[in-house]
């Protein structure tokens, strides 16, 4: 899809990268990560990128079209091969943590995602049942599922956990 393209996920991976350098020393004040970003800016920034059309908040077609990027063969499905493949490219120190997202969104547990598994994501993060997506929704869901996967071990090292409720004091 021709939309995507304006919101590449290379681009968000060269964001976070360029922030990590720059803007996470500002962002953060955890003692623990003195250069980490916390993962409320991961999700904003994450939720900004796969708003494709700009609206504020993301329907099941920005779901899709955010999910063909990893589609490199098009066949209508993501193997668990072609998303690694993809996601280790733009940063290979994310294997662990793209493995485990993978393993979330597979809600079949075939290593295919599917419309189906989209949906189901989508779904979950649709909290009002309303058929979108805001930021709030989208943040609290990613906060919610990046601290589940810290706490499994399943850490990007750039982002800090301190707000998750296991590093609560």
């Amino acid at each position: 899809s021709g939309v995507i393209n304006a919101h590449s996920n290379n681009a968000t991976m060269l964001f976070l990268l360029v922030s990590m350098a720059v803007i996470a020393p500002i962002l953060s004040q955890h003692d623990d990560h003195p250069n980490c970003l916390p993962i409320e800016f991961v999700a904003a920034y994450t939720f900004t990128d796969s708003d494709l059309n700009d609206d504020g908040s993301l329907n099941m077609t920005e779901m899709v079209a955010v999910f063909d990027v990893y589609d490199t063969n098009h066949d209508g499905e993501v193997s668990h091969k072609e998303y690694m493949d993809h996601q280790t490219a733009i940063d290979d120190t994310v294997h662990g943590l793209a493995n485990a997202l993978f393993d979330f969104w597979d809600v079949s547990g075939d290593h295919h995602l599917r419309r189906e598994d989209y949906e189901a994501f989508f779904n979950h993060m649709d909290s009002d049942s309303d058929g979108s997506v805001d930021s709030d929704e989208f943040i609290a869901s990613w906060k919610a599922m990046l601290c589940d996967l810290g706490d499994q071990g399943h850490r990007h090292n750039s982002w800090c956990h301190a707000g998750c409720p296991s590093q609560a004091a």
